[in-house]
């Protein structure tokens, strides 16, 4: 069986026993329900162009890698339905809660580096792609080891995100530039989000009950599920619009990128 990291009865910083479980389990419905019907709505507008006379989603000659943020959250909600559904089992369910979160993790987010390196075409689309799984993998590795290991493991997955964050952010800027500047806002407030929220997970698991113990286990679930929403609807949300907003400058009216 998987290991169980939750802390045991009576713990003093977020012991299960004060967690409220119905809570919980009503705000992963709720994450399940948006980040799912995003997922939706990306796929349902790229492939009618609603809004847009884009045609190459209209007639299917976009690129199919364009689909990955509505899938994305497609299995984001999916996952966030089974933590729903362990949460209002009372965390009894064999598979345990805190799993779903890694296994989100580690299949989405290496998804999402390379969906929004596809969409800005930066270069070194597969070694972000590896880059973040490997730092995912650490993530997973901290997580499952109950010693003073797990920061080691925690210090290898920043030495493998660190390098990567300062690579890509390069690539980034200077791909920026070149947007014309009715894509540039929506590309703005998604790299607001992409640089400035997804360093909160490292952060928060220092402090959670996993860490130091400042911030407890029911805490953690519902700022992981907030920041989840962001990093991921919000975020794929703005990439959605930033796309078509680009295929609808050069597609359709025919201007240069730059103008």
């Amino acid at each position: 069986p998987f290991y169980d990291s939750r802390p045991p009865e009576g713990w003093p910083k977020g012991s299960i026993n004060d967690m409220d479980y119905p809570l919980l389990g009503s705000i992963c419905a709720v994450c399940c329900v948006f980040v799912a019907g995003s997922g939706i709505w990306m796929l349902y507008r790229l492939d009618l162009g609603m809004g847009y006379s884009c045609k190459p989603y209209k007639s299917g000659r976009a690129p199919e890698v364009n689909s990955l943020s509505g899938i994305i959250c497609l299995l984001c909600g999916t996952m966030y339905a089974a933590k729903s559904f362990d949460f209002f089992d009372g965390g009894g369910t064999p598979f345990s809660l805190n799993w779903y979160w890694y296994l989100d993790y580690v299949f989405t987010t290496p998804l999402l580096i390379l969906d929004f390196a596809f969409t800005l075409d930066l270069p070194h689309k597969i070694r972000y792609f590896f880059a973040v799984f490997l730092t995912l993998w650490c993530g997973v590795a901290a997580f499952v080891t109950p010693s003073a290991y797990r920061f080691a493991y925690y210090a290898l997955g920043c030495c493998w995100f660190t390098p990567f964050a300062l690579s890509l952010m390069r690539h980034v800027k200077e791909r920026y530039l070149v947007y014309p500047p009715k894509c540039q806002r929506w590309l703005f407030w998604a790299c607001v989000i992409f640089f400035g929220f997804w360093p909160m997970f490292p952060i928060l698991f220092i402090f959670s009950w996993l860490g130091t113990g400042h911030i407890s286990q029911q805490a953690f679930y519902i700022i992981h599920a907030f920041l989840d929403l962001t990093c991921k609807s919000i975020f794929g949300i703005l990439m959605t619009v930033f796309r078509l907003e680009l295929e609808e400058h050069t597609e359709v009216q025919g201007l240069p990128l730059n103008e």
